[in-house]
């Protein structure tokens, strides 16, 4: 019993980091795109 767990803990632990971290990027993404648009508009402005 305690061998599987070995096994699980790990993969589960590896699974959960990589959906955290994958909806985390997305989620970077759009308030990176978000906050682009004024500053692309702004530094075309100024430029």
């Amino acid at each position: 019993m305690k061998r599987i767990l070995l096994w699980v803990v790990p993969f589960s632990l590896l699974i959960l980091n990589t959906v955290i971290g994958g909806m985390a990027l997305e989620f970077y993404k759009k308030v990176a795109d978000y906050y682009n648009k004024p500053l692309c508009y702004w530094q075309g402005g100024y430029a």
